[in-house]
């Protein structure tokens, strides 16, 4: 798939990109700001943008394994 950086990303899509992290500690994280936070998109979903996520990576020291 092409991505742009303005891309909305799935935590279906965003999980393989966290490594290791599971869903419960990554909510963790962004409710205490070290993590990009979500954007609603429907009641009931949300999504994060790629660019976010890419920038947060970038923050940690590279891929996340």
């Amino acid at each position: 798939m092409n991505y742009t950086n303005n891309t909305l990303i799935s935590w279906k899509t965003l999980r393989p990109m966290v490594g290791n992290l599971g869903r419960t500690t990554w909510w963790r994280l962004v409710r205490a700001g070290e993590a990009p936070a979500p954007i609603r998109i429907s009641p009931g979903r949300v999504a994060w943008r790629l660019a976010d996520i890419l920038d947060w990576i970038a923050s940690r020291g590279g891929a996340e394994a």
